[in-house]
């Protein structure tokens, strides 16, 4: 019996052996070329991630500096002021005008024109001050001065029902006048003897002190400072925004960072600003009245 096969049915014998080498070949590329790819992939979305985190970090840290910077700088030009008002109450030729409209010693009518001359030099002589009046316990101008249509312009913000918790205290909001922004401040008007006999209603040039707090440098071409109060439902702006300076009112439910910052917090988030973009922001209380920055 002859023992040797026929070389084809050798060779048929192999091609299986064969083929299924290239099987597991070809299944071993595909597990290491899919371990590859997902390590690939893990590795990179996790490096995106922390990525993402420190550079969240670092805009956190950078926006919170700059946004307790300028929060210093509005504070020290507020208090700056109010330093100011205290040194004009203290003014003898003023107290002296009390005196005499506390003291009846001058007839009402007569008040204005006699001390004129005296308020004038007091208003020229206290810097910033644009106009002022003289307010009786019953809330009535006494006498005034400076240009008319300042004294017209505030005039209304006297009779504002908002409350103030300051003497000097921050009447109404700032308005644009020419080409600074002025407020109007309220304090007591006190004479030697007599006490508190009536309002002193300050018109006083805020414009230096707002413009230093919402300097954009270093905020890029779209970011803003921005202080604003509530204003029942609505969110006003104190200074203009650099994004639409005309627009100054809003209402409260298109600005989610401000309400928290009038409301006492600090933080940051990532919202949507008033006019809908998608934005980071650091936000805090000034610390005066109930602005928030």
């Amino acid at each position: 019996m002859d023992n040797h096969l026929d070389p084809r049915f050798d060779a048929a014998l192999e091609r299986p052996s064969l083929a299924s080498w290239r099987s597991i070949v070809l299944k071993l590329t595909l597990f290491v070329g899919v371990l590859v790819a997902l390590t690939a992939g893990t590795m990179i979305t996790v490096g995106f991630y922390y990525t993402s985190l420190m550079l969240r970090d670092q805009i956190d840290n950078r926006l919170s500096a700059m946004a307790d910077d300028r929060r210093a700088l509005l504070l020290a030009g507020l208090h700056h002021l109010e330093e100011r008002v205290r040194i004009l109450t203290s003014r003898y030729r003023l107290i002296d005008v009390l005196d005499r409209q506390a003291g009846g010693l001058t007839p009402r009518e007569r008040l204005q024109g006699n001390s004129e001359r005296t308020l004038d030099d007091v208003r020229r002589d206290t810097d910033g001050l644009l106009a002022f009046w003289i307010e009786d316990q019953a809330g009535d101008m006494i006498v005034s001065s400076g240009p008319r249509h300042l004294l017209d312009l505030f005039s209304a913000d006297a009779r504002t029902p908002r409350v103030a918790s300051r003497d000097p205290a921050l009447i109404g909001f700032p308005r644009h006048t020419g080409e600074t922004y002025a407020a109007l401040f309220r304090t007591a008007a006190k004479s030697r003897t007599r006490g508190v006999v009536g309002q002193l209603m300050l018109v006083i040039d805020v414009g230096p002190i707002l413009s230093e707090p919402s300097d954009p440098r270093r905020l890029g071409d779209t970011g803003e400072v921005l202080v604003g109060v509530r204003d029942h439902d609505m969110t006003r702006y104190l200074i203009p925004p650099r994004l639409n300076p005309r627009e100054i009112e809003f209402p409260a439910s298109r600005t989610p960072a401000m309400n928290r910052a009038v409301a006492g917090e600090h933080g940051f988030m990532r919202t949507h600003d008033r006019l809908g973009h998608e934005v980071l922001a650091a936000f805090r209380p000034v610390g005066y009245e109930d602005w928030g920055l």
